[in-house]
């Protein structure tokens, strides 16, 4: 079973032409009663060895901080370091009892590892399965694919779990992402697409209520 709904994860609007389409791409807050997570991974230098973090943020409906973390994970790749995030994330919903959660990464890999369309190492995998346990104990969840425009808060905090010390959680924002940051971080902003680009959602095996939407040009198909 396939969940399609191309409009959830952005605000976008569309126009453009010559074989491309422009699009303005920023953050869609969430329906009322539903929470969204957005994280993301850092990976510095040559496979990560000049270091490596996660982070993400919590909001509301309203677009309010709830929830926010930064994680050093020492040295590694750009993809575990994504689905590291996703599961740093996952862990905070869950510590949290937040159910109803809209999860967005600008990482397609990360989102196809989940929904079980690719496959990785056994450690990525391992950590993949992580993430889907605990989709399955937070309840109502959604995954899906976003440009990284969308997500530029979530960028903010993996650069700063880079050089954090061990896992930090924020209650309140921190500074780099305040009030005037997250303002910034909700403006649109242009990308150019090919017009052709199809965007496709998936639904993991075993999930249960969850479900995972991958989308990788989802405002050109539509």
């Amino acid at each position: 079973m396939f969940h399609f709904n191309p409009m959830a994860g952005n605000a976008c609007f569309r126009g453009g032409g010559g074989g491309n389409n422009w699009i303005r791409v920023g953050w869609k807050p969430p329906s009322t009663g539903i929470f969204k997570l957005n994280t993301d991974g850092a990976s510095k230098g040559n496979l990560g060895q000049a270091g490596a973090g996660a982070g993400g943020l919590i909001r509301n409906h309203e677009g309010r901080w709830v929830a926010g973390f930064c994680h050093n994970i020492g040295t590694t790749n750009s993809l575990e370091a994504e689905v590291t995030a996703i599961k740093d994330g996952l862990e905070l919903v869950n510590r949290l009892g937040l159910t109803n959660v809209d999860v967005e990464t600008d990482s397609k890999l990360a989102v196809q590892l989940i929904a079980g369309s690719i496959f990785s190492g056994e450690h990525v995998n391992n950590l993949v399965n992580d993430c889907r346990r605990l989709m399955e104990e937070i309840g109502s969840t959604t995954l899906r694919h976003v440009y990284r425009e969308a997500n530029a808060c979530a960028d903010i905090l993996a650069n700063l779990g880079v050089v954090a010390d061990g896992l930090e959680v924020f209650a309140n924002a921190p500074s780099l992402c305040g009030s005037p940051t997250l303002q910034r971080c909700h403006r649109l902003a242009t990308r150019v697409v090919p017009m052709e680009e199809k965007w496709f959602a998936f639904k993991a095996p075993t999930m249960g209520t969850s479900k995972v939407d991958y989308c990788p040009s989802f405002i050109a198909a539509v």
